[in-house]
């Protein structure tokens, strides 16, 4: 049996930025800078219970950048380590070299800034333009189309999205349904924004995050530590919601603007919320976004969310300070039963939360700080520190308090549980490159819950730790990472470790994942569990057509001993399976490319080819561009 993530990304290489990911998600030849792979971080979350609504946003969130590159000569301080593509010495290098000789005028000039290797120029090629960005000047148009069958669900899922721009002006629409959902097309998103460089008007389905996340954050919120500066959020305001996930969005209209020193932004939404409703109360709230049966349609919108919130940041030189006030409540009462749990992670009527956040650069330092407060006057905090004073060294250390009845219902800061509540942790991390071909990253984690959490009663500790070497060089590449978690409450000790090896040439390519997990409960034998995936790739018609295959091993005793497995997938899908029980899993993937604007793409796949009772899978799906 299995359980799977997927999720639409863009060409995978954007995750690169965020967290330096690799070439993990898609066979590419960039460095091994990048080889903290988007997919591994998905993957740790996974091991976390993560939601496809976390995935769904921070692929969408991403696949935005691949498609409007920034000017690399224009880029701040706060673009630079938002995208992540740069560490944080590699970005004061950049911009003190910008600074004493001026705009860079090629990409050859770029390889010669210090901590610039020649693979990260590579990168930066991707993502930015030396310049004003090609097409600025002409509306463009993106079409996108995919169905996909479950034999499992005995249905078809559709994903259909347009997008366009002119000038200023940009705007798209959604329509999606699971499988097994009628009508065909039931979820529905649109927006409409304009920017003229100064501000942001925006109408719509769109996300808002604003510093460090304790107040006011709607887009995805990670768990897993890719790099050392990776636990600092960087606040990116209002942007259209591009995602399919049908939960944690607003919808309504929201508006920025930069006066100077200081940006204003101010929104309001009136989303819709599926909830199961009795007597004129919500008793659950309901985050899948599915609405196949009976029950599933009738929580389906059936209630609102009003919201109100305003955001003042101060930017300037290298400080950043800010404020957010944001109230929010149902037009339904609440109606949820009471238990020690989920005591202090709910709320009647109006509520609400007010925060400060702060972020200072001093060299190649970085201090990073909130505090919020709800409407009860309990307090958060977070704060955190980010050092790289070379290439080949960052560090990071962050600590935070979050009381157990600290209400904020649009929290994403860091955290080890749903909510932004009930812990206290210190995390460090670090990152150590002897040289551009090899990288060990190191952290570590110690939580504190005074207050039960869901299915733990009472006070409780938990341990994460991570160890993680990558090393890439010519066509070869190779990674192992450690993971590994303790928790009091039962005492239970888990180890996930992960390798891959793959060599890449012009026209073919070979990798090999493995993932293990090896788990020990009180009272229970060690228990271990393994899955082995291999992926061959070949390329042909002078690139315009691929075809990869590959297969999956798994065996485990039991779900205790589930293994997480990245599975190539269609180009704008991102699949991470869950396996436990034993089976072969199969999979072809053909990808046909007539021309720069149009693509062509098919995968089917079957979830066990050793039992005739395993389901089949199958996608198809077009991308065009004008």
């Amino acid at each position: 049996m299995r359980r799977g993530i997927s999720v639409g990304i863009a060409p995978l290489k954007v995750a690169i930025f965020f967290f330096f990911a690799a070439a993990a998600c898609r066979w590419t030849s960039f460095s091994l800078y990048a080889q903290t792979v988007a997919a591994e971080a998905l993957l740790e979350m996974a091991e976390e219970g993560l939601s496809e609504e976390t995935a769904q946003n921070f692929i969408a969130e991403v696949e935005y950048l691949t498609r409007h590159p920034a000017d690399l000569n224009g880029a701040t301080r706060e673009t630079l380590e938002r995208l992540g593509v740069l560490s944080v010495f590699q970005t004061e290098s950049l911009l003190e070299y910008i600074k004493d000789y001026g705009p860079i005028l090629s990409w050859n000039e770029v390889g010669v800034v210090d901590g610039i290797t020649a693979d990260a120029v590579a990168l930066l090629q991707q993502f930015f333009t030396l310049g004003k960005p090609a097409g600025t000047q002409r509306g463009t148009m993106e079409l996108r189309s995919r169905c996909r069958y479950s034999q499992l669900h005995r249905g078809i899922g559709q994903y259909n999205r347009v997008s366009f721009s002119e000038g200023g002006l940009t705007g798209g629409a959604l329509l999606e349904s699971d499988a097994g959902e009628m009508p065909l097309m039931d979820f529905k998103s649109m927006y409409l924004a304009y920017s003229d460089g100064k501000g942001t008007f925006l109408l719509g389905d769109y996300s808002a995050c604003f510093g460090q996340g304790l107040s006011l954050w709607s887009g995805f919120s990670l768990t897993s530590v890719s790099s050392p500066s990776s636990v600092m959020k960087r606040g990116r305001g209002i942007m259209p919601y591009r995602s399919c996930c049908e939960s944690n969005y607003f919808r309504g209209v929201a508006a920025s603007r930069k006066m100077g020193c200081v940006a204003v932004s101010l929104i309001f939404s009136a989303a819709p919320v599926d909830a199961a409703v009795k007597d004129g109360k919500y008793t659950s709230l309901a985050t899948d976004g599915l609405h196949r049966t009976v029950t599933e349609k009738l929580k389906k919108g059936a209630m609102r969310e009003y919201l109100g919130a305003a955001d003042v940041t101060f930017s300037r030189n290298r400080l950043k300070a800010g404020v957010t006030l944001a109230a929010y409540g149902y037009n339904r009462g609440n109606g949820r039963k009471v238990q020690e749990y989920n005591r202090y992670q709910m709320y009647d009527g109006l509520w609400g939360n007010a925060s400060f956040n702060l972020l200072w650069s001093v060299g190649h330092l970085r201090t990073f700080a909130e505090v919020a407060l709800d409407m009860g006057l309990r307090t958060a905090a977070l704060a955190g520190v980010v050092w790289s004073p070379s290439y080949g060294f960052e560090v990071s250390v962050t600590g935070r308090h979050y009381p157990y009845n600290y209400i904020a219902s649009h929290a994403g800061a860091w955290s080890r549980s749903s909510a932004v509540a009930n812990q206290s942790g210190l995390l460090c991390a670090c990152q150590i490159r002897p040289n551009e071909n090899l990288a060990v990253n190191l952290s570590s984690e110690m939580v504190h819950f005074p207050y039960s959490r869901f299915r733990v009663s009472g006070p409780s500790d938990a341990v994460w730790s991570s160890a993680a070497i990558q090393w890439e060089k010519g066509l070869w590449r190779w990674s192992v990472r450690d993971n590994f978690k303790w928790q009091s409450q039962d005492g239970s000790q888990r180890h996930s470790l992960k390798g891959m090896v793959g060599v890449k040439g012009a026209w073919c390519g070979l990798s090999c994942r493995m993932s293990s997990s090896v788990v020990k409960l009180p009272e229970r034998e060690l228990q271990c569990g393994f899955a082995l995936g291999l992926d061959a790739e070949t390329k042909f018609c002078g690139g315009r057509m691929s075809v990869k295959g590959g297969v999956t091993y798994y065996n485990t005793p039991d779900y205790d001993t589930r293994v997480y497995i990245y599975e190539p997938d269609l180009p704008g899908v991102f699949l991470a399976n869950c396996h436990y029980g034993k089976g072969l899993a199969p999979r072809l993937v053909a990808e046909y490319r007539p021309s720069k604007n149009r693509r062509y793409m098919a995968k089917v796949s079957r979830a066990d080819a050793l039992s005739a009772e395993s389901p089949i899978a199958a996608a198809v799906q077009v991308d065009f561009s004008f």
